[in-house]
């Protein structure tokens, strides 16, 4: 990720978002905190979105949203921010990205 606006704040460590991630009861909470552990892996924002079923426009919102926020939850809407209508999906994509974290071991 060499452009400055793609770098991801390391805010909590890994284990810690493993550990949101695995206790995430909201499918979209779940898949930002995906694409952020792709992130820390050092996927592209574009890579990672697509690995969650979003855009790179998406992802680079959701980028910033986490980058802003420091250590707190800034995917489970306490922030007052929602972006759940540019996220859903229809039925048959969300259910494909369900099976692809599953089988990535994320649900």
């Amino acid at each position: 990720m060499t452009d400055g606006d793609d770098r991801i704040e390391r805010h909590v460590p890994g284990w810690e978002l493993r550990r949101r991630i695995d206790r995430a009861e909201d499918t979209l909470v779940r898949r930002r905190l995906v694409f952020v552990e792709r992130l820390y892996g050092g996927r592209s924002v574009a890579g990672a979105a697509s690995a969650v079923g979003t855009s790179a426009t998406v992802g680079r919102r959701w980028l910033a949203r986490w980058n802003q926020a420091g250590s707190s939850s800034p995917f489970d809407g306490s922030n007052g921010e929602d972006d759940r209508g540019s996220g859903l999906l229809p039925g048959t994509q969300e259910k494909s990205i369900e099976r692809r974290l599953c089988a990535d071991g994320h649900l």
